[in-house]
């Protein structure tokens, strides 16, 4: 009977600190009303703070504000005449002060579950009795994968929501997610940036006006045209090169720089998602950037 009361004791303490694991309740940015926004000629911006309590996910949520950061769903909008790439041409503020966008890894790394604490249910087990393996190996093991499980949703939804790689067309909006560090609820607002910003709009619209002139080739004339312009482009390309290809995987046009020339190929290394990858494109599906 002792016995008994010291593990149920065992179970009400270590339920007591550790608690159990939340699930991961997505945010969902389309959804979201944006109450708060700051506007000019050229761009404008729309916030709402506290986006991960109001989804339901209290235990991020405290993390959040214990780390002084703060996940905001934001809405951007281009009052321009050209595309703008977000991450290139922006500059974020909070309250006038400048703020660094942190990554989808960095922002999950801060406010991420603990998946590991709760192995400490395991100490149930230590008796061997069936029913204690039962329930301290049942609930420790259940609290771990839903942990593991809420922490990989969280990394998709805001991989999937980074807006720092947007492109922004002519006087549409795109919606997202950032993260920085900042303790206060104050106002965010976004300047272009004075030296960079005409120069990479400049590209992205090079990049999306030669898209436009690529079409699929429809007779036997065409095809051969392509191939002579393959050849040409093969004498034209180097290591080096920023060249601009269409990623099936992402479904998106991709900016990289050439590692090696082949044949009829060429190597690419390209970031997506943060992360350096490589990939091997024909060379008539690759335009090269000036």
């Amino acid at each position: 009977m002792t016995k008994r009361i010291n593990q149920i004791s065992l179970l009400f303490v270590l339920f007591l600190f550790l608690g159990c694991a939340g699930f991961y309740h997505n945010i969902n940015t389309k959804y979201i009303n944006f109450p708060q926004s700051s506007n000019d000629e050229k761009v404008a911006i729309s916030y709402r703070y506290d986006v991960l309590r109001t989804a339901g996910n209290k235990k991020m949520a405290n993390k959040e504000l214990k780390k002084n950061m703060k996940v905001v769903a934001v809405k951007i909008t281009n009052n321009t005449e050209s595309i703008i790439n977000v991450e290139e041409s922006f500059e974020f503020y909070s309250a006038n002060n400048p703020i660094v966008l942190m990554s989808p890894l960095q922002i999950k790394e801060e406010i991420k579950q603990s998946s590991a604490s709760y192995a400490f249910y395991f100490l149930g087990c230590i008796t061997l009795a069936p029913l204690d393996i039962a329930v301290f190996g049942g609930i420790g093991l259940g609290n771990i994968i839903v942990a593991s499980t809420a922490n990989k949703n969280l990394f998709t939804e805001l991989t999937e929501n980074d807006i720092r790689t947007a492109n922004i067309k002519p006087h549409e909006s795109v919606v997202g997610l950032i993260g920085f560090r900042s303790s206060y609820l104050d106002p965010i607002t976004i300047k272009l940036k004075n030296s960079s910003s005409t120069e990479s709009i400049q590209k992205v619209n090079s990049i999306e006006k030669k898209q436009e002139i690529i079409k699929p080739v429809e007779n036997s004339i065409k095809v051969e045209a392509q191939k002579v312009e393959s050849t040409s482009s093969q004498n034209t390309l180097n290591v080096g090169d920023i060249v601009q290809f269409y990623n099936f995987s992402t479904n998106k046009n991709c900016l990289g720089t050439v590692l090696e020339v082949k044949s009829k190929s060429v190597l690419i290394e390209y970031t997506s998602f943060n992360q350096k990858k490589n990939i091997e494109k024909d060379i008539a599906d690759v335009t090269k950037v000036k």
